[in-house]
């Protein structure tokens, strides 16, 4: 805890640039898993299922039916 309340000095004069870049990183992290999600409905309108959509990516969920 030493060690974390001396390295926060020198960030007091950033104080604002170090937030932005932590808010920043958040929403980065956000929007990179979103990807997964938005991957799913693309690959079903232009690959449609035999049968029904697919629940997650590829199917992978399901066995292999061979």
């Amino acid at each position: 805890m030493k060690d974390l309340k001396r390295l926060l000095k020198y960030v007091r004069p950033y104080w604002a640039a170090f937030v932005l870049a932590l808010v920043a990183m958040v929403l980065g992290a956000v929007f990179e898993t979103a990807i997964g999600a938005m991957i799913v409905p693309i690959f079903d309108q232009f690959l449609p299922a035999p049968t029904a959509k697919s629940d997650t990516l590829f199917d992978l969920n399901k066995p292999d039916p061979a």
